[in-house]
């Protein structure tokens, strides 16, 4: 929600518009720690990932480690997208971004950048398959891929889905770094 998220303490009936810490941005994922329900998880549009360990009456912020995006026009921003924990230990976290994507092994005290072999930044969805915790997804604005050591390497898993043939690709240098564009025949 822009401007922090709306909590409700009587399961829905009413609902009361919180902040995170006084900033006012959008938390676009909440997780609740399973084994502690005094440690909440709020990721954050442009903020990074907050930790609340009293239900939400204060926060702190949990993003050493993550790169800021590095859209233009640039603003250093920490995007968490595809946000995924690990079911069989909750202080582990995957997270996409707008400019590469991380993993944590501390509850989000520390995050560490995934392996390049998972070549799309947007990761806007993650999963870690509940049986067998190495293995985890991710779904891009590319596709679908798959890691089977715990986010160590990652493979495509595209079979199946629309091919795009790309008509024409562009690079721009800038003085952030190179951007490349693609035009398709359908976007």
């Amino acid at each position: 929600w822009e401007g922090g998220y709306h909590r409700s303490d009587d399961g829905g009936k009413t609902w009361k518009h919180e902040s995170l810490s006084g900033i006012y941005r959008r938390g676009d994922v909440i997780h609740f720690h399973p084994l502690d329900s005094n440690k909440i998880y709020i990721g954050t549009h442009h903020q990074g990932l907050f930790a609340s360990y009293n239900r939400g009456k204060s926060w702190v912020p949990h993003s050493d480690g993550l790169k800021p995006q590095i859209r233009l026009p640039y603003y250093g921003a920490y995007l968490i997208s595809g946000f995924a924990a690990d079911p069989t230990n909750p202080e582990i976290f995957y997270s996409g971004s707008d400019y590469s994507n991380f993993k944590t092994t501390d509850g989000g005290l520390n995050w560490t950048e995934l392996d390049k072999s998972l070549t799309c930044e947007f990761v806007r969805a993650m999963a870690v398959d509940p049986k067998n915790p190495n293995i985890v997804y991710a779904g891009s604005n590319n596709g679908i891929y798959k890691s089977t050591d715990a986010g160590k390497s990652w493979q495509a898993k595209n079979n199946g889905l629309r091919k795009v043939d790309i008509k024409k690709t562009i690079t721009v240098q800038t003085s952030n770094g190179k951007f490349e564009y693609a035009l398709s025949e359908e976007y």
